[in-house]
């Protein structure tokens, strides 16, 4: 099955790329304790995962949380909380191979916060898991891709997200296999 988001539906945006900011872990930490009352008895678990939670990692500045649910169904019963507390509800918007609600915040102009969320057991979730410890296990997996980001956006510039998307499906499935490999090897420490 292919992860790949389809950047092909989406409008097209500006982004950017900045260096690790430890601050990005108390973002989270605050839109964690912002967001686990709403999900209530239904939430399994809750992550910081995308590149802003790999230390020393290029990044959009924008925190991705991924929450675990017991039943995807019951998330649509909370789109008024999550647009009380300035979320956009975007429901299946990214499309993968299994469904997930997805919720936007910006802040200032500019995408504070991603929020996907997905049913228990979805194989995705465990991948971004999975992928997140990696590249914080091996500094060489997360300068390779810090320094793919940087030629991407240097490629396509800051104005097209879209082909930067694009550009990374490849280059991100080589590095996932590598973290899965990583995992099933009971996560060795030395990379």
């Amino acid at each position: 099955m292919s992860d790949v988001v389809n950047v092909n539906k989406r409008p097209n945006r500006s982004y950017k790329l900045v260096g690790y900011d430890p601050k990005w872990v108390d973002k989270y930490n605050h839109i964690a304790a912002e967001l686990k009352p709403l999900f209530g008895t239904n939430l399994v678990w809750m992550e910081h995962g995308g590149s802003t939670s790999v230390p020393g990692m290029i990044a959009k500045p924008q925190i991705d949380v991924y929450i675990n649910v017991k039943d995807l169904d019951k998330v649509k019963s909370i789109y008024k909380q999550m647009e009380e507390k300035g979320f956009k509800c975007w429901g299946d918007y990214i499309q993968k191979d299994e469904p997930e609600e997805y919720f936007t915040r910006d802040e200032d102009g500019h995408r504070a916060f991603s929020i996907h969320v997905m049913q228990d057991g979805n194989f995705q979730l465990d991948d971004t898991i999975i992928f997140r410890d990696y590249l914080r296990a091996s500094a060489a997996a997360r300068d390779s891709y810090s320094n793919h980001k940087l030629k991407l956006m240097k490629e396509y510039t800051d104005q097209d997200y879209n082909a930067y998307g694009r550009g990374k499906i490849d280059f991100l499935e080589d590095l996932k296999v590598k973290a899965r490999e990583w995992d099933k090897a009971g996560r060795p420490q030395t990379l």
